[in-house]
């Protein structure tokens, strides 16, 4: 029998629409039910593709015994993080409070006022390891609410303090501090905790941390610190070398559970191969390393074939699983590659370290090398060209053969600012690459989410679609990152109307997200009606701070609108930031970027030409990253273009520390002045 979720549309939600736990979706009725019964509230959240939420569902929501006590003793509710990312950050902050862990499933008891009062993550249905079974977390935390009421409003009022204490206001720093020893400082403290023989940062497990590797790229762009360069490049190279990045298919997982980068958590992510996507653009712009390059045209590839519509819009997940079993669609047995490869398969094994008895679980093979295939080529005295043939030829053999196995789970829902993000980063890695294919796919992607989650009417968002139909108010990151792939197709197209837009969701941001006496604006816009708490995120997690995303829209809007409100919000947010961003970089880095075009001074460049993108890809091969870019074709409404002229060829116009030089009519004058290097 089907429970309340059967009409949802979310992939997670649907997946557990038959459990015998009496799910309800996040609605004011599960909250009535559990005031007119006198019942705690069990909120679970997760996403379709992970793993342990996979697990407890099976051990427990499953579980016709276990089901019958959660139905008994609470109302239970079920949340799609990617849906309702606003909910999973007030929650999640509060279990990490009570715990000083978090992650997901998040299982979180609240009272009927929606007020945690106990949480924690994945509990097993028996006790192990000094872990209480989920059976006596339930009958513990039904007798704690019906007969500790004393302590019970204790604890929610701690926890409410806690999460009323993140909207309060940050003491900014003296904008005197911003010199050369915070940028040393910076590279510093975000190097503290990398992993300097196997990249990354931090030991097992090991997520691909793009924010401090961007970090670290653009750090070098401004310093020439082959420090910085070599702990991005070691991440990248280690990272491309080891399980976590799918050699037959493309793509990456999203993180190892060991420190080498070897086994893989097999679930994909939309937005980590969006963020991987311009990391290694940005390494082979400054490596010239053709082996980043051809990963990035493997993340495009792997993107399109497997997270993409035809309407241009991207996929959210794909799981871990395949017939219940973690990786059992990525993993090969020498046996199998053997007999697929035959005469083939001894070179193949060699360089992929494929064993016999197998380099994971029964007997089964991680694919994992030790480095480059030119590197192993000069190694084993092979002929380059021949050699890197043979292997792509064997992989072409293995991914047809896995082609026919039953693939895992692939999460369809289409989310706004994961689809922005990777657009964003379409069009960052086209300009690197000079790929103008990856451009036009953001393009499609971005008419596709204005004509289905933008209203015109009312300025306002939706965040996610399933089938055609949107739905879920939309949060600060769909905003912000919308706003600044609009920044990034403007810059591409020259078009104004993609910057209008931005300006228009800038000031929707600003009316609905501000929050009184503090300079950061908050996940979810005051017009909610279903949180106990506004919320401001200051951290970078998986994805680019949205606040951090935010400011860099109102400097970009500040100088292309002239408008000294945005400029003047943008300096008061990065100096709010500053002192954490210095003592902390590896949680702040989207903040940490910003500071150092602060520190080396900053530029303008406007291309005025009527064929904009040859002009932009110029530009890019000279990047500099302390330069903002604002483009026109001929008459422009923007008002900083507006003394902007466009002649036969070009007209450059460079302003630097606020001053501004004649208009240059090439490239080489700008060049040669000073500009850029080659």
């Amino acid at each position: 029998m089907s429970n309340h979720l059967i009409t949802e549309s979310s992939p997670y939600l649907l997946q557990h629409s038959n459990n015998p736990v009496d799910w309800y979706p996040w609605c004011q009725e599960a909250f009535a039910k559990a005031k007119a019964e006198n019942k705690a509230i069990l909120v679970s959240i997760g996403y379709s593709s992970c793993h342990w939420c996979h697990v407890m569902e099976h051990e427990s929501f499953n579980d016709e015994q276990t089901a019958k006590l959660m139905n008994d003793l609470f109302v239970n509710i079920k949340v799609d993080r990617e849906e309702r990312p606003d909910l999973d950050a007030i929650y999640m902050d509060a279990v990490q409070a009570m715990t000083g862990s978090g992650g997901w499933p998040l299982n979180v008891f609240l009272t009927h006022e929606k007020k945690p009062f106990y949480g924690g993550t994945y509990f097993p249905p028996k006790p192990i390891y000094n872990r209480a079974s989920w059976q006596d977390v339930l009958v513990s935390v039904h007798s704690f609410f019906l007969y500790k009421k004393e302590e019970l409003n204790v604890q929610t009022t701690q926890l409410m303090q806690h999460l009323l204490q993140s909207t309060k206001g940050i003491s900014p720093i003296n904008e005197a501090e911003y010199t050369m020893q915070l940028a040393e400082t910076l590279l510093e403290n975000m190097l503290k905790n990398a992993d300097n023989l196997d990249g990354g940062f931090g030991s097992a497990p090991k997520f691909p941390s793009c924010g401090n590797i961007y970090f670290l790229l653009q750090y070098y762009l401004f310093t020439k610190n082959e420090k910085a360069l070599q702990q991005a490049c070691l991440s990248l190279d280690k990272m491309a070398f080891g399980g976590i990045y799918d050699h037959i298919g493309g793509g990456f997982a999203r993180y190892s559970t060991d420190r080498k980068w070897f086994a893989p958590h097999f679930e994909k992510m939309l937005y980590d191969n969006a963020q991987l996507l311009e990391v290694y653009a940005l390494a082979y712009h400054i490596t010239n390393n053709t082996d980043y390059a051809e990963i990035c045209n493997q993340i495009v590839a792997y993107v399109k074939a497997e997270m993409m519509d035809t309407n241009g819009a991207f996929y959210t997940a794909q799981d871990a699983d395949s017939e219940g079993v973690e990786g059992k669609y990525y993993v090969f047995t020498h046996q199998e590659i053997t007999a697929i490869l035959q005469q083939e398969a001894p070179l193949f094994c060699k360089y992929f370290n494929v064993t016999e008895n197998g380099n994971w679980e029964h007997q089964q093979n991680i694919l994992h090398t030790d480095t480059t295939l030119k590197s192993f080529c000069k190694k084993e005295n092979l002929d380059e060209g021949i050699t890197i043939e043979y292997i792509n030829q064997c992989k072409q053999k293995l991914k047809e053969y896995r082609a026919k196995r039953i693939a895992p789970f692939k999460d369809k829902k289409i989310i706004l600012s994961w689809n922005a993000l990777m657009s964003k980063c379409l069009i960052q890695a086209g300009l690197f690459l000079q790929n103008e294919e990856f451009i036009n796919t953001a393009k499609k992607n971005i008419d596709f989410l204005l004509h289905h989650f933008y209203d015109a009417t009312s300025n306002t968002l939706l965040r996610v679609s399933l089938d055609g139909n949107a739905k879920q108010h939309a949060v600060l990151e769909d905003y912000a990152y919308l706003s600044q792939v609009l920044i990034q197709v403007f810059i591409v197209t020259a078009e104004d109307k993609y910057l209008i837009l931005a300006k228009q969701l800038t000031d929707s941001v600003l009316e609905n997200f501000s929050v009184e006496n503090n300079k950061l604006f908050s996940n979810t816009s005051k017009n909610a009606k279903d949180i106990i708490v506004q919320k401001i995120d200051m951290y970078e997690h998986s994805m680019p701070n949205a606040n951090a995303v935010m400011m860099n829209c109102l400097h970009y809007l500040g100088i292309a609108f002239q408008q000294p409100q945005y400029t003047l919000l943008h300096q008061q947010m990065q100096n709010a930031m500053a002192d954490m961003c210095k003592h902390h970089p590896n949680y702040f880095s989207g903040w940490a970027v910003g500071l150092m075009t602060k520190i080396f001074g900053e530029q303008e460049l406007c291309i005025a030409a009527k064929n904009n993108l040859p002009e932009v890809f110029t530009f890019y091969k000279n990047y500099k990253p302390s330069v903002t870019l604002i483009n026109t074709s001929g008459a422009s409404n923007i008002p900083y273009l507006k003394s902007k002229s466009v002649k036969e060829n070009i007209m450059l116009y460079w302003c630097h520390n606020n001053t501004c030089f004649p208009p240059f009519e090439r490239w080489e004058q700008l060049l040669d002045f000073g500009f850029m290097k080659e």
